[in-house]
């Protein structure tokens, strides 16, 4: 117990600048920021119907099996709820624990890397940290962020393997393909498989068949970890959702993906947006040329083959690159532990950032922006422009006081911003994407035993967990289904999402209210006049 809470001591005096930043970070997402649609508000949803209908095996979405995700997620939320009673903060805090665990992992794998550099362990995790793709999703209850902790775990075990040797964490690695099968289902393969592959390109082992028969070894440990769980739930939730989580996801999703499909290159255009804001940190620039080794290779056979793969695969979302960021902040913090010194101009393109951030959150609210979410400019108070303009401000005078310590005011000072704009978007933000009030009313309808149903159907699985529903609600999809419904079911309600003229035609457009694009009505009667 004493040796425990020593290393517990140390582990915060040598961490307590980014687990403090971090926790701001997480805290301020969760109070001031509802769970947001389309995915969190899903997630939670799945999760709450399996827990409310101690259904464990096949999650299910509005009463039917819902084959897009497996159901690692969906227990770890249970957990939580096991130990604390059904909550939104405790199935909220899951996934950013397991990003505060891969800051933890980056630390120790940049640190076993290049242990003669130790400042390359030090910078990695608030690089990583302030990076504004992952400090933005790793505050989001999604997969992503538990696919990056079990890739991370994959790749400190390959290394140690390749280091030190024992057979033994061949099965290890098994287990955690497994988890990360059960987590996001194969697309682990991409970010694992290829460092394990190209081993020759950056170790050296006596006996390459021991090598890549223990790779085989921990591929079927993980596959038979994985259908443990994806044979009974195949049996148990019919042919259509054993045909789906067994073959027609996987294969669709890496061959033609069912949605998210976009050219070869889109990846590759937004690459200075994923590594911002360390694609303005001129440091890194001076010093990319940096004499190749081992551990460099090492990082490489991960970054270029999975970005290539992930690149060449049609389905394409932003934060499907989170897996690859912990190592890019890794040979970001090798390149900025071997550039030259910093220099006087190395903090202006900062300021130019912030100062063009601010005017556009002056003018964005002008203009007749419309289209998905981008509806929030018209919410943002003119306060908001003074966050980023204080912190270019206070960023470039202390990169300019201390220079050394460039890094950590950088990101220190990124990772405050986003703090503070939470913060000051928090209404604007729940103005357009908490109903509460309005979920509230349909907690009440469904308590009294009314129908209720939905316009479009994509609604289906966006409200269960907020209003605490017990039953399916009707999808609706089309104005007739939805007049005819509403003929069928005089004592009925229904929640539709639409535009003002759509609502307006039903002479009860008054009830409703702002909701992301368009507008959120909950309302009985739903045709018109005869």
């Amino acid at each position: 117990m004493l040796i425990s809470g020593s290393v517990a001591i140390n582990l915060l005096k040598t961490n307590w600048f980014w687990l403090l930043l971090w926790a701001g970070l997480v805290v301020s997402a969760i109070l001031s920021r509802p769970p947001l649609p389309i995915d969190e508000t899903r997630y939670l949803s799945v999760a709450w119907e399996m827990w409310h209908s101690n259904q464990f095996l096949v999650p299910h979405s509005n009463g039917v099996p819902y084959s897009h995700k497996p159901p690692l997620l969906f227990w770890l939320i249970h957990f939580g709820w096991w130990l604390f009673g059904v909550n939104e903060w405790s199935a909220r805090l899951t996934p950013p624990l397991f990003g505060l665990a891969s800051l933890f992992l980056t630390r120790r794998i940049a640190t076993v890397l290049w242990p003669a550099l130790p400042a390359v362990g030090q910078t990695a995790p608030l690089i990583l940290l302030s990076m504004g793709v992952w400090s933005i999703f790793s505050t989001l209850t999604m997969f992503d962020t538990l696919i990056v902790f079990f890739t991370l775990a994959a790749y400190l075990l390959v290394l140690t393997r390749a280091e030190n040797g024992g057979r033994g964490l061949w099965l290890v690695l098994g287990l955690v393909l497994g988890l990360g099968l059960l987590t996001k289902g194969p697309v682990i393969f991409v970010y694992v498989a290829p460092p394990i592959l190209l081993a020759p390109l950056w170790t050296f082992t006596a006996n390459w068949w021991r090598w890549y028969g223990g790779f085989v070894l921990a591929l079927c440990i993980g596959v038979v970890v994985a259908l443990a769980w994806a044979i009974p739930a195949a049996v148990a939730g019919g042919e259509e959702y054993g045909q789906a989580i067994l073959f027609s996801q996987t294969a669709g999703r890496m061959v033609q993906s069912f949605a998210h499909r976009r050219p070869v290159y889109w990846y590759l255009l937004l690459l200075p947006l994923v590594l911002f804001p360390w694609s303005l940190w001129l440091p890194f620039w001076r010093g990319w040329k940096i004499q190749g080794d081992n551990s460099l290779r090492f990082c490489l056979s991960i970054l270029v083959p999975s970005f290539v793969t992930l690149s060449i695969v049609s389905g394409k979302q932003i934060h499907y690159l989170l897996p690859l960021l912990p190592i890019a902040a890794i040979v970001l913090g090798r390149i900025a532990a071997a550039s030259p010194g910093p220099k006087r101009y190395d903090r202006w393109p900062y300021l130019l950032f912030f100062t063009i951030l601010a005017v556009a959150l002056v003018v964005l609210p002008t203009l007749p922006v419309l289209g998905r979410e981008a509806t929030i400019v018209h919410y943002i108070p003119w306060s908001a422009a003074f966050v980023p303009l204080l912190t270019g401000c206070i960023l470039v005078w202390l990169v300019g006081s201390k220079p050394d310590h460039g890094p950590q005011i950088i990101a220190a000072s990124v990772l405050l911003h986003l703090i503070v704009l939470h913060l000051v978007l928090s209404q604007s933000i729940a103005t357009l994407f908490n109903p509460s009030d309005m979920i509230t009313v349909v907690s009440q309808v469904e308590r009294e035993g009314k129908p209720i149903a939905v316009y479009p159907k994509d609604l289906a699985d966006q409200f269960h967990f907020a209003a605490r529903l017990t039953r399916p609600v009707t999808a609706l999809d089309t104005v007739p289904e939805l007049q005819g419904w509403s003929r069928r079911n005089p004592t009925g309600y229904c929640l539709v999402f639409a535009d003002r003229e759509f609502l307006a035609q039903f002479g009860q457009d008054q009830g409703a209210r702002p909701y992301r694009d368009k507008w959120l009505m909950f309302s009985r009667r739903l045709y018109p006049s005869e």
